[in-house]
């Protein structure tokens, strides 16, 4: 019962998230992109706050990356490829908070 519940919750916030985006969409001016990325930003930070062990007033780098991950990887048992993505990631020294401050900012 508990697994029908967690799909239902899914398919409930996706749908009221894309038609909050849709209603939004529709009413922007051009360009569109950076409106709909505001949103799809919003959805990331949330879920790193949730990934992230130590919270913070800033989002951890590293979780809010993750979650991008996650979301690019969505669908069965596709979480652990995400996370396998992020750690091929960090061995590349590809991370966020591995490259965030290299350039100096």
């Amino acid at each position: 019962m508990s697994d029908q519940i967690i799909k239902d919750l899914m398919t409930k916030i996706g749908d009221d998230v894309g038609a909050t985006m849709r209603r939004t969409l529709a009413i922007s001016p051009e360009p569109r992109l950076p409106v709909a990325m505001s949103g799809g930003a919003s959805a990331i930070a949330l879920i790193a706050a949730f990934l992230d062990t130590d919270p913070k007033p800033e989002p951890d780098p590293d979780c809010v990356l993750l979650a991008g991950l996650l979301l690019g990887r969505i669908g069965p048992n596709q979480v652990e490829e995400a996370y396998k993505d992020f750690e091929i990631l960090k061995a590349a020294g590809r991370t966020a908070a591995l490259t965030s401050h290299k350039d100096g900012s």
